[in-house]
């Protein structure tokens, strides 16, 4: 229970975090491909909230997601670097990076937290005119029909995918992460 109100206080973190972006939906949107480099000592930094759930989810690391790059963060950066033969070094750097977003694929019926702010950051998109384009109902960690939609949009609109599958993929990550901060 006490880890489940940390969770729910970072989420609601994450809302404050999340810059409402005014775009037009249809605009096809060019994000970099390099994710900002995080390594021990960072404080307060959204990229590190999300990197930590991600080592949660992808590897199980028992870690609170304070956003705070310690130690123990440290710890674990280099256990899942190991793990998949990446230089063990505990920066997050491109290749640490890429190997996560690839380790934290979401598809329809899963339930978590990285769900849940995926919802949460599609909730908050809006177009030019304030209006919620991706609205996928309640951001409650439920990978339903309602979110599989917002996510097929989303893909659609803004990155410009032709087919696109619904599933939050690496490439989808780096267009949500890049709305949910800005640019980055």
């Amino acid at each position: 229970m006490k880890k489940m109100k940390k969770t729910i206080a970072i989420l609601c973190m994450f809302l404050i975090c999340i810059q409402l972006i005014t775009i037009v939906a249809s605009a096809k949107i060019t994000v970099p491909s390099k994710l900002p480099t995080l390594r021990r000592g960072e404080k307060s930094n959204y990229f590190v909230k999300v990197m930590q759930m991600m080592l949660v989810h992808s590897n199980g690391a028992d870690l609170d997601c304070t956003g705070t790059f310690g130690s123990k963060t440290e710890k674990e950066v280099k256990k899942f670097q190991k793990k998949y033969d990446l230089d063990v070094d505990g920066i997050v750097g491109p290749k640490t990076w890429s190997k996560l977003l690839s380790k934290c694929k979401l598809k329809e019926n899963d339930k978590n937290d990285l769900v849940k702010l995926v919802q949460t950051i599609l909730n908050e998109y809006r177009d030019k005119n304030g209006v919620k384009v991706y609205y996928c109902g309640k951001a409650n960690g439920v990978f339903n029909s309602s979110t599989k939609k917002a996510v097929k949009l989303f893909q659609k609109e803004i990155i410009g995918d032709d087919d696109p599958t619904g599933i939050v993929d690496a490439k989808t990550w780096r267009y949500l992460l890049y709305f949910a901060c800005g640019a980055y």
